[in-house]
């Protein structure tokens, strides 16, 4: 089964280096307080080093090329809705494209802060699904190869 070649394949490394980031205390950049655009100001993917040995293609570029990890800032903290209460600080996850433009500039689901890393797949399933097609923002190279690798990928490829 595929949790049974996960189990085998992978070290307790991985598990450990993931539990302790948060200590080190990573350099990420603050959300909604950085107007610059991504190519101009610290990005850190989603993407690691170990993805192509566990994702398709597609969600390869996606995490690569796409997203993009973030720390909430107070505007973040202000912007969001009662409901969605989200912490100065806290870790997410958005789109690198849009992530400079103002809330109203922006598709649906532009950003998400997954409170568990469980939650971080969802989240990334309802960008996939609300987002990155309707994202004006993204150069239309990239949206090309995003939609002929989703395309791909619903195909069973």
């Amino acid at each position: 089964s595929m949790s049974a070649s996960r189990g085998s394949a992978s070290s307790p490394k991985p598990s450990a280096k993931a539990s302790t980031a948060p200590a080190r205390l990573l350099p990420l950049p603050m959300g909604a307080g950085d107007k610059r655009h991504f190519s101009q100001r610290l990005c850190i993917p989603l993407a690691t080093d170990e993805d192509s040995n566990w994702l398709s293609e597609f969600l390869c570029f996606v995490r690569s090329d796409l997203i993009e990890i973030f720390r909430a800032s107070e505007e973040d903290v202000r912007s969001r809705n009662s409901s969605k209460k989200v912490l100065h600080g806290q870790v997410g996850i958005r789109c690198r494209y849009c992530a400079h433009l103002p809330q109203n500039a922006k598709a649906s689901r532009s950003s998400s802060y997954p409170f568990t890393l469980s939650r971080i797949y969802q989240s990334l399933t309802m960008m996939l699904r609300d987002h990155f097609g309707a994202c004006g923002a993204i150069p239309a190279p990239v949206k090309e190869q995003f939609l002929s690798l989703k395309g791909q990928t619903s195909q069973g490829a």
